[in-house]
């Protein structure tokens, strides 16, 4: 992608956010919609770790119970998403066998 200023990843950064290549097409490289694939996986990685982070301080703090049960309730819905766009995904694939037709997207990777 023709970005300015130019994105520059290393090789073990491009490995790890690209699931070690799993959300790349057949040439390694990442198409606009592979790349917003990847972009928000990473925001959902980055989304779960503050998840976690606030339960734990939350937890800490005696009281932010109602806080900690808002986080807590976050924590499940966002599990259940993930759940849902893995089936979702399982779905799509079985379709495309079922057709006959190639599913270009990585298992378990989102799409708008």
């Amino acid at each position: 992608l023709n970005f300015t200023p130019g994105i520059h990843l290393s090789r073990e950064d491009f490995d790890q956010i690209t699931l070690k290549g799993a959300m790349c097409d057949e040439d390694d490289e990442l198409d606009v919609s592979r790349f917003s694939q990847v972009i928000r996986h990473q925001l959902r990685l980055f989304v779960e770790r503050n998840l976690s982070s606030a339960m734990e301080g939350l937890a800490l703090d005696e009281g932010g119970s109602d806080g900690c049960a808002v986080v807590s309730c976050l924590k499940m819905v966002m599990m259940q998403l993930n759940r849902l766009e893995n089936q979702m995904a399982s779905n799509q694939q079985v379709n495309s066998i079922q057709h006959g037709t190639a599913n270009n997207s990585p298992s378990g990777a989102q799409s708008d």
